[in-house]
């Protein structure tokens, strides 16, 4: 039996690093300007495998995890890549591949320490059911054909009284509390950013409150804050301050941070101590470009 099963999206992942002409402030918030009609000169490009689902089983196998992965992964060529990096990385890919294109991102850097993603789902939405039995599961963002296939396997999951965790995109949570409801209720380890938080609950509110209305559904709720920190519920209130760190590149930290606070509490942790873990994940990551780049190591 596998210790962790990871449910969520695959992809293959190209961080380009170019720099904009300029910035402007628009709606709230800086974006990064690119000249139309010409040609944008890049300084550098690579590419490393990304998408939830995969990240968070990395992150399980290198922590001492016997772990599973059960995702869309397609037939080509960077599907075959992503699977390998899998096998080197001890995850067992549970579900057969699938006819077609492996979702692709291309990540634009050199936007002041942050990103802009535009990526291509590919077969991420086509997985057929797909089921082995775990000790614990963590289900990331999944749409379409492949959110029914992680509602069965949920079922599965909540008859045999597994423990799972639930790390929804900004798309599932503005469908709201009742869409989600079969993941949120008794879900083991509840985690999103405030700003999901909110979209979710239909209103604007702290972390505090929106971890303590989310408690009344899933066991421990985290909510996350970027650079302002996290605040975690268990029954109790826990804020968690991050520490500083030098940040080269931000893909991947949430999936580094949901994985550590889940390998936290499966290890019998306090929630505090959970998220301290979590901290420790994330930060990790943040000093390198790609999300499974420094993923911490038993």
């Amino acid at each position: 039996m596998y210790d962790i099963i990871s449910v969520g999206s695959a992809t293959w992942d190209c961080f380009i690093h170019a720099k904009p002409e300029g910035y402007v402030k628009h709606g709230g918030h800086i974006d990064a300007c690119y000249a139309i009609g010409q040609k944008v000169l890049i300084d550098k490009m690579e590419s490393h495998s990304g998408g939830g689902g995969t990240n968070t089983a990395v992150a399980f196998s290198r922590l001492g995890f016997k772990t599973g992965y059960i995702g869309g992964i397609g037939t080509d060529h960077n599907g075959q890549a992503v699977r390998a990096e899998l096998v080197k990385e001890k995850v067992d890919c549970i579900a057969k591949p699938i006819p077609g294109s492996t979702g692709y991102s291309v990540i634009l850097l050199g936007l002041k320490h942050d990103r802009s993603i535009l990526t291509h789902k590919g077969v991420n939405n086509q997985l057929p059911y797909t089921y082995k039995d775990a000790k614990a599961y963590y289900f990331t963002s999944m749409m379409h054909k492949s959110w029914g296939t992680a509602k069965k396997i949920l079922r599965q999951v909540k008859k045999k009284q597994r423990f799972y965790a639930f790390n929804p995109s900004a798309y599932q949570v503005g469908k709201g509390v009742r869409y989600l409801q079969p993941f949120i209720k008794d879900c083991g380890l509840l985690i999103m950013n405030k700003e999901e938080a909110q979209s979710l609950l239909k209103k604007k509110c702290s972390m505090q409150s929106a971890a303590q209305e989310l408690g009344k559904h899933a066991l421990n709720v985290v909510i996350t804050d970027g650079p302002r920190g996290a605040v975690g519920y268990d029954g109790e209130l826990y804020t968690l301050k991050l520490r500083k760190v030098t940040v080269v590149e931000t893909t991947g930290a949430g999936d580094a941070f949901g994985a550590g606070t889940m390998v936290g509490l499966l290890k019998r942790k306090s929630l505090p101590d959970a998220m301290q873990l979590g901290q420790r994940e994330a930060a990790s990551v943040l000093r390198h470009v790609g999300a499974k780049q420094d993923l911490l190591r038993k």
